[in-house]
């Protein structure tokens, strides 16, 4: 069976999981993908109430005279929930880019390990806060797939 995107990695591994030559990996692979379920959420929030804040009517007026009013800028912020919904954002995209670096870092023991390692990072690459550019798809999705495959022949042959 394929493992795909939906299945839950540490009931995959079954009752010895610990034993499992990949239990830190898919355990590191599971949290990611938890992390990036609640990141959806998150970014569509700080997005609807940013909406908010620039069709607000005083919106405008906290960049008067050429210069920055941070308390209107604050009020229309906290009007809108924008700020809070930003930090959240925020916050879990710092989470979730460091779960990446994790799971990235964390060497596959097995082709199954592997192949949920590869799963879960490329399903980052749609995050543009998690994964930045193309520096980032291949430093931190690609470069680990192909390490582990590598590691993974050698030690077949």
């Amino acid at each position: 069976m394929m493992w795909s995107w939906g299945n839950d990695l540490r009931s995959r591994i079954g009752a010895s999981a610990a034993d499992h030559p990949d239990a830190a990996l898919l355990a590191a692979a599971a949290d990611l993908r938890a992390l990036l379920a609640r990141y959806a959420p998150l970014e569509a929030e700080a997005h609807r109430t940013y909406a908010l804040v620039t069709a607000d009517p005083e919106w405008p007026l906290a960049f008067r005279d050429d210069g920055f009013d941070r308390e209107g800028h604050e009020r229309i912020y906290a009007r809108h929930g924008y700020g809070a919904a930003n930090d959240a954002w925020s916050n879990a995209t710092v989470e979730a880019r460091h779960a990446v670096e994790r799971l990235a870092q964390t060497q596959a023991q097995t082709i199954g390990g592997a192949a949920a390692k590869a799963a879960v990072l490329q399903a980052t690459v749609k995050w543009d806060q998690v994964i930045t550019d193309e520096h980032d798809i291949v430093e931190r999705v690609i470069a680990p797939i192909v390490a582990d495959l590598q590691w993974l022949c050698a030690r077949k042959a």
